[in-house]
C-alpha cells in the first residue's frame, strides 16, 4: 500500500474512532449546551429552517468578481446567515472536530446548491462542474480532512444525480498563508489561502460553479474565480454554507 492510500485509511479510521467517541461519551450542544447531543433535537430543526431558503449573497461581498460586459457581479447563492445556529455548527465542525456534523451540514449544502443549480441554468448537453474551493496544506494537516469536500460528498448524496452535474478537483493552493474568518482584515482573508492554480484543461461546453463554506468578502471566491476563468473555465457563479452579511 503506497504512502498515500495509507494516509487516507488512516484518516477514514480516526474519523471513525471520533464519531464513535460523540456518541458514546457525554457531550452538549455546540448551539445550546444541551446535555449529550452535539447538536440537540431543536437545534437541528432551528439550523435548518435557518437555511430553508437560500438567497443571493453578492450584493454584500465587495471583493467578488465584476463582469465588465454586463456590469454584473458573479452571483453567489448562500444557504444562510453566518450567525446563530449556523455559525455554531460550522465553527464546531471545522475548528472543533465536531466530524459529525457533516451530515446535518452537508443537507443544507445540499438545498443551496439545487438553489444555485437552477439558477445557472443548464442547457440540454451542458455540463455543470461543481469546484470546491481547495484547503490549505497547513490546514488539512491541523484537521485531518478538508472540511468543504467533505460536506460537498455528503450534500451529493442528499442530492438527486445527474449526468449532467458533477464535482471536479480543479483548484489547488500553492501556499498555505492562512487565517480565520472572524476577526480578520480583508487583507488577510486575501491571503489566507494563497494562490489558487488550475490543475487541468477545461473541457468543451461546460459551466462551472464554486462552492466554499462561508462567504465573507468574497475574496477567496474571487480568486477561484481568477484561476478558473484564466484557465478557460465558465465560471457562472458560487455557492456557499454562509454569508457574514445579507444583502442590503
Amino acid at each position: 500500500m503506497d504512502r498515500a492510500r495509507r494516509w487516507g485509511w488512516l484518516q477514514h479510521l480516526l474519523r471513525a474512532i471520533v464519531d464513535l467517541t460523540w456518541v458514546f461519551l457525554p457531550s452538549d450542544c455546540v448551539a445550546c449546551g444541551a446535555h449529550d447531543a452535539i447538536l440537540c433535537r431543536g437545534c437541528t430543526g432551528e439550523l435548518h429552517r435557518s437555511t430553508a431558503h437560500p438567497f443571493r449573497a453578492e450584493e454584500a461581498a465587495e471583493a467578488l468578481p465584476l463582469d465588465l460586459e454586463t456590469f454584473s457581479v458573479l452571483p453567489v447563492w448562500a444557504a444562510g446567515l453566518y450567525k446563530g445556529h449556523v455559525s455554531a455548527s460550522i465553527l464546531a465542525f471545522k475548528n472543533h472536530e465536531r466530524y459529525s456534523l457533516r451530515k446535518e451540514l452537508g443537507r443544507v449544502l445540499a438545498r443551496c446548491l439545487r438553489e444555485a443549480i437552477e439558477g445557472v441554468g443548464l442547457e440540454p448537453g451542458e455540463r455543470l462542474l461543481i469546484v470546491p474551493v481547495p484547503a490549505s496544506v497547513a490546514s488539512v494537516r491541523k484537521r485531518g480532512y478538508r472540511p468543504v469536500n467533505v460536506l460537498l460528498d455528503v450534500a451529493m448524496q442528499n442530492f438527486r444525480s445527474s449526468e449532467q452535474v458533477e464535482v471536479a478537483q480543479l483548484l489547488r493552493v500553492s501556499s498555505s498563508r492562512t487565517s480565520a474568518h472572524q476577526g480578520a482584515g480583508a487583507r488577510d482573508r486575501r491571503s489566507r489561502r494563497g494562490t489558487m492554480t488550475v490543475v487541468l484543461a477545461s473541457p468543451p461546453n461546460c459551466k462551472v460553479l464554486i462552492v466554499d463554506d462561508v462567504l465573507t468578502t468574497g475574496s477567496t471566491v474571487a480568486r477561484a474565480h481568477q484561476a478558473l476563468a484564466g484557465a478557460g473555465y465558465d465560471v457562472r457563479g458560487a455557492a456557499v454554507l454562509a454569508a457574514t452579511q445579507s444583502p442590503r
